[in-house]
């Protein structure tokens, strides 16, 4: 059982959140058990992982004929036997091909509703919580729980409950027959999630442009002429400068040329 303050895991969520096609499975499972959120679905398959890790375990150690593996394995498969999920005398090769959905009809719920009790999967999930429904004189008040094979027949309406009146308009009429059936993904909606199609993606043309990188000549070239061409608008400083002294000589000479008339 473990300390009670440190419960052990007991699903685990997927790894990618957003798998269109199994967030679409789950769903549908949903529906088909009448579950009542996803998480129930994840208890069943952590339990198959659990199985299926164990087992194969087991059938490494068998190989070199190890006499505790071979207790735990008949204590395995005696166990998952015992709960119906497979049948008696399997093997461990038996153990690696249970899916979740057979864990998910070992379910109280389920049971219920195949043995005619309910009318739907909702209802005979609304007749366990509400404590309509009895295993071997008890109630049992959770859907969820694993019916073993020696209280299926002891599965009964409660002494309390109205709907032990076998005239009770809630319950089944004569001839009701319950029935799982498969499940079906729509064709048509399952193409729309896959890969799009050539003639719906639209292709545009490209032009690609190579472009060579200059090489160093090139470079010191491209330099030197920057430096030599001046820019428009703009005027070297040493060219500033000489136009500066040119101006001032050509005043003084202009002077000295008028006192000179003078």
């Amino acid at each position: 059982m473990g300390e009670p303050k440190f419960s052990r895991a007991k699903y685990s969520s997927p790894s990618h959140p957003w798998r269109a096609d199994r967030i679409k499975l789950e769903n549908e499972i949903v529906r088909k058990y009448g579950l009542k959120n996803k998480t129930e679905i994840w208890k069943a398959g952590f339990l198959v992982r659990n199985m299926r890790a164990h087992s194969m375990e087991l059938r490494a150690k068998l190989r070199y004929a190890d006499k505790q593996a071979q207790k735990e394995a008949n204590e395995i498969i005696a166990k998952y036997a015992k709960l119906g999920i497979v049948p008696a005398g399997s093997t461990l090769d038996n153990l690696l091909e249970v899916s979740v959905e057979d864990v998910l009809t070992r379910r109280l719920q389920t049971q219920v509703y195949l043995k005619g009790m309910a009318n739907t999967m909702k209802q005979a999930r609304q007749l366990i919580i509400h404590g309509h429904i009895m295993i071997k004189g008890k109630i049992i008040r959770v859907p969820g729980y694993l019916v073993p094979k020696t209280e299926e027949e002891t599965i009964a309406f409660a002494p309390s409950s109205a709907l032990s009146n076998p005239e009770h308009p809630m319950r089944p009429k004569e001839g009701f027959q319950p029935k799982l059936e498969p499940i079906k993904l729509d064709e048509g909606k399952e193409k729309k999630l896959g890969a799009p199609k050539l003639r719906d993606i639209k292709v545009t043309e490209e032009i690609a442009v190579e472009i060579t990188p200059p090489t160093a000549i090139d470079s010191i070239s491209a330099i030197e002429a920057e430096e030599t061409t001046p820019t428009k608008g703009k005027k070297n400083p040493d060219d500033v400068k000489k136009d500066g002294k040119s101006k001032i000589h050509e005043a003084k000479e202009r002077k000295e040329t008028k006192g000179d008339e003078k």
